[in-house]
């Protein structure tokens, strides 16, 4: 095959494949029923089907509702010794050093610890008057 003719399939092959992305990925282009911004106008056939689906969900969601309303726990579970028996295993955290004032700050700049007195006053922020503004 010849050069030219080799350049001529390659492009014909290049168009189809461009035209067929534009078919395959929104070749519809403004028409009577849409907008220039994109937003189709809505039939009073769709505006029906749109009406009856929300009532058919409305529906759904009644009688879901009513299913819920019917369910009765048995609430015997809670007198029983087995459930009495249970021991609470749990640990009480004690009071922990706090941390830095600023865990963003590189080490060496500003306060490293926040020191918690009995007051609750948190000390090693700077303040206004500690900084001379």
């Amino acid at each position: 095959m010849s050069e030219n003719k080799v350049k001529f399939l390659i492009l014909i092959a290049a168009i189809g494949l461009v035209g067929f992305g534009f078919w395959l990925f929104g070749g519809q282009g403004v028409n009577d029923n849409e907008s220039s911004v994109g937003v189709a106008a809505v039939g009073s056939q769709e505006v029906g089907l749109a009406q009856r689906s929300i009532v058919s969900e409305r529906q759904e969601l009644l009688e879901i509702l009513t299913l819920l309303r019917s369910i009765k726990l048995n609430t015997d579970f809670f007198t029983e010794d087995s459930f009495q028996n249970l021991v609470d295993f749990s640990v009480q955290i004690g009071d922990e050093t706090p941390g830095r004032a600023n865990p963003f700050l590189p080490f060496g700049q500003g306060p490293d610890l926040i020191t918690v007195t009995t007051d609750t006053t948190i000390k090693g922020e700077a303040t206004s008057t500690d900084t001379g503004i």
